[in-house]
This record gives structure tokens, C-alpha cells and sequence, in this order.
């Protein structure tokens, strides 16, 4: 039997409370297997302190229940060292080790059932949720690996539907594909499971830092740098007519003129073959001239009035032939901001 100071001078790294039972008897179980100690606390033999009557009466003591005895009050020593105050309280009574051991597993006990329920609950409702995978798994492990301690075994069947059934909708190809592999009895362990799940997220991850480097452009209006230019070859006359019937002209589709402006006549008047137009009678302003005919206020011809003469849309005309590049608009989405830019010249600003 090893010495007293070599067998008690380890420690365990937690002291027993209400919540850590199973990780201190985990700790505590290993020590008493190691030095072979388990037979002074589970069902122990304890040998008579008096063999018989008469030692009884003389006071001679058993010699193997006083080493049974100093060997008893060391692991006795050792455990309540091992105990939170908590629970010391709940062992004040004991006198020997295994006394100390039932109750502390009597305690335990109850609480354990009502503990064996609550994992099993939440092993069956676990989610993913906010947590990384590799946390996902592990709190599934810890479940079934807890569960397992406390005698209430969890297969792997019953793990990997755990694992699979808190997975969120992004990873329901890879749940797709696993369970393809499972239902034509391929050997596919918890293990491998966990690696393909683990992998699928870094994929994941790699997906969302790429679009969050390179954020969505839309065009929502296109202009060309050019200018608009009307082509040489359009007469300036069509170029005013529809600039005129734009405008809502009452007579923009009698007003043909021609690019010919000495098709007036020689006293610079409209044809007066009667078809002709610009031929007014009392008309309002404009002097009456020779012949009582009107004269033009812009080229100071007679025959036409103002409203109608060619040289009024002339300057209109070159003005008409460059515009100014439309005002470009560009919507930039990413997923921190949504920016509304707007590309406009000086020109465009009112």
C-alpha cells in the first residue's frame, strides 16, 4: 500500500458545489482507482476492531482495523479537502470515508434525474443560432458525454440527429447530402459529420467577406459623355417644326419653312399666291406699310408678322443642335450603407 503522503498529495482541479458533481467525481473516481482505494469508500469491508471477547475486554485492538482505520481517516482527509463549503455542511455527521462518499452520492443522485431530463431537453431543442459551429458541437458533446456519465447513454444515431436538427437554413445542401449518405448505410461517423459542418462554415465565411469586399453597383440612369448633336444633314427648318410642335405651337404644322430664305419675294414678302402664309389682314401691332401690308418687327420685311417670320426660330435653332450630358445617377449597395451619388455639372445646378 503506497504511503500516506505519496497517496493524498494530488489535487483535484475543482471543489465539489451544486453545479461540478460530475466533473469532481470524475476527478475524485480516478484518484481511488489509481492507488486502489475504492474498496474503503463503495461497499467497504471493514475488519473488527475486536477479535474477540476477551481482546474486548483487555482493549486489544484488531492490528488490520488500525491500519484499515489510519488508511480510512487519510481518504476521509483527503475528500472533505476536496469539498466547497456548500457541502460541507451536508457531511458534518461522517466519521469515515465511505460515509462521506454515500452522502455526498445520495445528494447527487436526485439531482442528477432532474439533470439527466433537463440535457435530454435541451439536446433534443439545441440550435446553432448566434454560436460558431466548433461551440455548436462541442455543447452537444458536453451534453452527451454528461449524459453518458450519469448511466443515460446517448448513441450516435441520437447525436448526429441532435447535430443536424439545429443546423440553420443556410447549411440545408450539406444536411441534404449527409443524409443521403446515412440512408444508403454509408459509414459516416459523428466525427466526420462535425469536419464536413466545420468546413461548410469556412466556406460560408469566405463567401460573406467577399461580397462585403466588392458591394453591389447599380445603374439606375446611363447618359453618354458625349453631347446630344443633331446631324448636319437634318434641314433647320424640321429641326424648328418640332422644336415648335414640342412646344405645343398652334402653328407649328403650318410653319414649313424652307432653308432657302430668298424664296420670299423680292419685296422680301411671302408668296402672295393666296396658299402662302404669314399674310395677315388688320393685324394688331406691326406698321401698316405700302399697300397696307404688316412689316415684320425681327427682319423689318413686309408681308409676315413677327409670330411667323423664319429668322425668329434662327437662333433657337443653334442652340438646339449641342445639349448638355444628362445628369448620371448611380445607387452603391453594400451592407453597411446605401449611398445615393449624383454626377451633375455646374450647369445643372439650380
Amino acid at each position: 500500500m503506497a504511503s500516506p503522503s505519496t497517496t493524498f498529495s494530488q489535487t483535484v482541479a475543482c471543489k465539489l458545489d451544486e453545479k461540478n458533481y460530475m466533473n469532481w467525481h470524475q476527478q475524485v473516481n480516478a484518484v481511488l482507482r489509481a492507488h486502489q482505494l475504492e474498496k474503503y469508500v463503495v461497499n467497504p469491508v471493514v475488519p473488527l476492531k475486536y477479535l474477540s471477547e476477551e481482546d474486548h475486554a483487555a482493549g486489544t485492538i484488531n492490528p488490520e482495523f488500525t491500519n484499515w482505520d489510519r488508511q480510512d481517516a487519510l481518504i476521509m482527509s483527503w475528500l472533505l479537502s476536496t469539498l466547497s463549503d456548500s457541502i460541507l455542511s451536508r457531511v458534518v455527521t461522517c466519521c469515515h470515508s465511505f460515509q462521506v462518499w454515500n452522502a455526498i452520492c445520495s445528494h447527487f443522485h436526485g439531482l442528477t434525474r432532474a439533470r439527466t431530463m433537463q440535457l435530454r431537453l435541451e439536446l433534443r431543442t439545441i440550435k446553432k443560432g448566434n454560436k460558431s459551429c466548433s461551440e455548436y458541437l462541442q455543447r452537444i458533446l458536453q451534453l452527451c458525454d454528461t449524459l453518458t456519465a450519469t448511466g443515460d447513454a446517448i448513441s450516435n444515431c441520437e447525436q448526429t440527429d441532435a447535430i443536424l436538427g439545429g443546423l440553420p437554413p443556410e447549411y440545408e445542401a450539406l444536411i441534404s447530402t449527409i443524409t443521403a449518405f446515412l440512408t444508403r448505410d454509408a459509414d459516416v461517423s459523428v466525427l466526420d459529420i462535425e469536419t464536413m459542418i466545420l468546413a461548410h462554415e469556412a466556406r460560408l465565411e469566405q463567401h460573406k467577406q467577399t461580397a462585403l469586399q466588392e458591394p453591389l453597383t447599380l445603374n439606375l440612369a446611363e447618359s453618354t459623355s458625349a453631347p446630344h448633336i443633331v446631324p448636319a444633314n437634318i434641314p433647320e427648318n424640321h429641326v424648328v417644326a418640332n422644336y415648335v410642335s414640342a412646344q405645343g405651337a398652334a402653328t407649328a404644322n403650318s410653319m414649313l419653312f424652307s432653308s432657302n430664305p430668298n424664296q420670299y419675294s423680292s419685296q422680301g414678302n411671302f408668296p402672295a399666291n393666296g396658299s402662302g402664309y404669314g399674310r395677315r389682314q388688320n393685324c394688331g401691332r406691326g406698321a401698316q406699310g405700302r399697300g397696307g401690308q404688316v412689316q415684320c418687327q425681327i427682319c423689318k420685311k413686309r408681308g409676315h408678322e413677327a409670330s411667323t417670320c423664319y429668322h425668329r426660330y434662327k437662333n433657337l435653332f443653334h442652340r438646339l443642335k449641342s445639349f448638355p450630358p444628362l445628369p448620371k445617377i448611380y445607387l452603391v449597395l453594400d451592407s453597411h450603407k446605401v449611398l445615393l451619388q449624383g454626377a451633375l455639372g455646374e450647369d445643372d445646378l439650380y
